[in-house]
């Protein structure tokens, strides 16, 4: 998601010989300040914009998202963490810290991502733990999705890709997902529409999961990705400039549109299916509160190992009855 190019030449020739770019597509290099909405999400979606981040825009200040925030940015994907592309080692990312914090502060939607070169099952598994320990003290800061960033790199290439065929790739893709789904958090796809459309089986995965599918349109034209999205990555060469031409932050940055569906009967009893009902057994003694967060009054105590169902989520705290909360940080869904 974040390597940057040398040439546009090369780099198209790269992606080629990878299978990574689908018809249509041009370089990251061609600079985007915004896109043409598809037709289908013109009416019926809200549509909000969002940039996605990482230890390569280097330091951002709660300033700087503000300014951000103010030109229309209102929702922000950042890496927590990612694989090494020779090895299978696991890092965070230097700036997640300060990231998430700077744009809790600055009033900002905050989703996350965590780039991948899995192989395996089982290594997905292992990169959806070491996400989870990231992003776990930072709960109730996170509304967005956690995304499974599914992207060719040196270790993980086209040629594995194709030689263990779309079956094997998207048990892959879901072990991580379902990983994340159980710790409480809502997964989410990140592809390019190539990957999705010709590696995976795109229609098991859009009917379990959100689908981020980065897609580079020749001069902003909306992208013809025939599958459900939910957020679209239109570019990575984007710059963010305040009202006066000065730039928010220095170099370029991905930016998206994100598709939510207008609220009615139909979304909202959709939303409330997948979001209560859900069993947690707890991991400490916790207290029980008349609201979720601490400054409401203590109601009682759940204690460690009891079994409880969420029936309303807010702000990394669970409902279990009338007036009945508990935070969620102190729970493990099984």
């Amino acid at each position: 998601m974040k390597r940057r190019i040398v040439a546009g030449i090369m780099i198209l020739a790269m992606f080629a010989s990878l299978g990574f770019m689908p018809t249509g597509e041009v370089s990251a290099a061609t600079p985007l300040a915004s896109a043409k909405i598809p037709a289908r999400y013109q009416k019926g979606y809200k549509i909000y914009r969002a940039i996605d981040i990482s230890a390569h825009q280097d330091y951002i200040s709660v300033n700087q998202f503000k300014q951000m925030k103010a030109r229309g940015i209102t929702h922000v994907i950042m890496r927590s963490s990612y694989t090494r592309l020779a090895s299978f080692t696991l890092k965070t990312d230097k700036r997640f810290k300060s990231n998430i914090n700077n744009a809790y502060k600055a009033g900002m939607k905050i989703g996350i991502y965590h780039y991948s070169q899995a192989l395996t099952p089982t290594e997905a598994k292992k990169e959806a733990a070491y996400t989870l320990k990231q992003i776990r003290p930072y709960r109730s800061k996170i509304t967005l999705p956690v995304a499974f960033d599914f992207e060719f790199g040196k270790r993980f290439n086209s040629n594995y890709a194709r030689k263990k065929g779309r079956t094997y790739m998207t048990g892959v893709v879901t072990t991580y997902c379902e990983a994340i789904r159980k710790a409480g958090f809502k997964p989410m796809v990140y592809a390019s529409a190539s990957v999705l459309n010709r590696y995976v089986d795109r229609g098991k995965l859009q009917a379990k999961y959100p689908i981020w599918v980065a897609h580079y349109t020749r001069n902003g034209k909306a992208t013809d990705y025939s599958g459900s999205i939910y957020m679209w990555q239109y570019t990575s060469s984007g710059r963010l400039k305040t009202t006066s031409g000065k730039n928010i932050i220095s170099g370029r940055v991905d930016m998206n549109y994100i598709f939510v569906k207008s609220s009615g009967k139909a979304a909202a009893k959709k939303t409330t299916a997948k979001t209560t009902g859900y069993k947690v057994r707890t991991t400490g003694n916790v207290f029980k509160r008349s609201g979720p967060a601490k400054t409401y009054k203590k109601v009682g105590v759940l204690k460690k190992g009891t079994t409880v169902t969420v029936l309303q989520t807010k702000n990394g705290w669970g409902r279990i009855g009338k007036g009945v909360w508990f935070s969620l940080k102190y729970a493990k869904r099984i």
